[in-house]
C-alpha cells in the first residue's frame, strides 16, 4: 500500500501502526488507531484510504466507497486511491465505473503495475478481451514476475483460443516456484485447461489431479476434469466428476448442463 503522505511525525507513526495492525488482520486495533488520526483531522487522506480498505476487507462495500471518495475529495490526483476504488467497483460488478477509475490511476502513474492488473481484470469481466490482454501485458512489462497478472493472462489466453501460448506462460510461472498452495493449484488447473484445449487429454488430467490433490476446492477443476474424461469417452468417470462438482457447488450451471447432456445420451 502506497501512503505518499505528508503527514506530521505523530500521524505518520499512527499510520505505520495501522498498516501493521491491518497486515495482522487485527481489525479492531487498526480501526482504533485510525480513529485517533481522524479525531484530530477528519479528512486525513491516508487514514481515510486505509479505513476504506479495512471496510472493504470486512465486506462493507458502501462504507469503503464513501471513504475512498472522501480521500479523493482531499487528494484527487492520488493514483492508489483511484486503484482501490476501481478494484472495489470491480468487486461490486460496477464495471464501467471500475474501468474509469483504473484508467485514471494509470493516467496518473503510467508504471502502476497493480492498477494495470486491476484494469485487465475489469476489462475481462466486461468482455473486452483484447483490451484486457493489453492491460495485463502492460502490468507484466512493468513487473515481469507478477504472479497474479501471469495467472490472469493465462486464463485470458485460454479464453481467446490461444492455449499453446497460455501453456507456455503458465509453465514458466510454475517454474518460478510460487509458494502459496492455492496459487500453485490454480496455475496447475489452468495449465490443464490449456492442455485440454490442445487435445492433450492425458496430460490435462495429470494437471487437474495435481491441482485437486493440492487444494480440493479449486473452482472449475472438477468440471474440467469431467469434461476431459467425457472427451476421452470415459463417460462413467466423467459423470462422477460432474456430480462431485455439483456436490461442492449446486449452482454450477456448466457441470449441471454437462451432466444432463451426458445422462440424456446414456442410452
Amino acid at each position: 500500500m502506497d501512503t505518499q503522505t505528508q503527514a506530521d511525525p505523530q500521524t505518520a507513526e499512527l499510520l505505520k501502526q495501522s498498516f501493521e495492525h491491518l497486515g495482522r488482520q487485527d481489525f479492531v486495533q487498526c480501526e482504533r488507531t485510525l480513529a485517533r488520526i481522524l479525531d484530530a483531522n477528519p479528512e486525513q487522506p491516508d487514514a481515510l484510504e486505509l479505513l476504506g480498505t479495512l471496510h472493504r476487507m470486512q465486506g462493507a462495500q458502501a462504507e469503503a466507497e464513501s471513504l475512498y471518495r472522501r480521500a479523493l475529495a482531499v487528494r484527487p490526483d492520488h493514483p492508489q486511491t483511484h486503484n482501490f476504488l476501481g478494484g472495489l467497483y470491480r468487486e461490486m460488478e460496477r464495471l464501467d465505473e471500475a474501468i474509469a477509475e483504473l484508467q485514471e490511476a494509470v493516467r496518473l502513474k503510467g508504471n502502476f503495475a497493480d492498477a494495470w492488473f486491476e484494469l485487465g481484470l475489469a476489462q475481462m469481466a466486461k468482455g473486452d478481451l483484447p483490451a484486457a490482454e493489453k492491460s495485463l501485458r502492460r502490468a507484466l512489462h512493468i513487473v515481469p514476475n507478477f504472479l497474479f497478472a501471469r495467472q490472469a493472462l493465462g486464463v485470458l489466453l485460454n479464453d481467446m483460443g490461444q492455449p499453446r501460448e497460455a501453456e507456455t506462460l503458465l509453465r514458466q510461472t510454475l517454474a518460478l516456484g510460487p509458494r502459496d498452495p492455492r496459487h500453485v493449484a490454480a496455475l496447475e488447473h489452468n495449465t490443464g485447461v490449456a492442455l485440454k484445449l490442445q487435445g492433450r487429454y492425458e496430460e490435462a488430467l495429470r494437471f487437474f489431479d495435481a491441482a485437486q490433490n493440492r487444494m480440493p476446492d479449486v473452482p472449475m477443476a472438477e468440471y474440467n476434469r469431467g469434461h476431459t474424461l467425457q472427451l476421452m469417452g470415459r463417460r462413467e468417470e466423467a459423470e462422477a466428476s460432474f456430480r462431485r462438482a455439483l456436490a461442492v457447488n449446486p449452482q454450477d450451471e456448466k457441470a449441471q448442463n454437462a451432466l444432463d447432456e451426458l445422462l440424456a445420451t446414456r442410452h
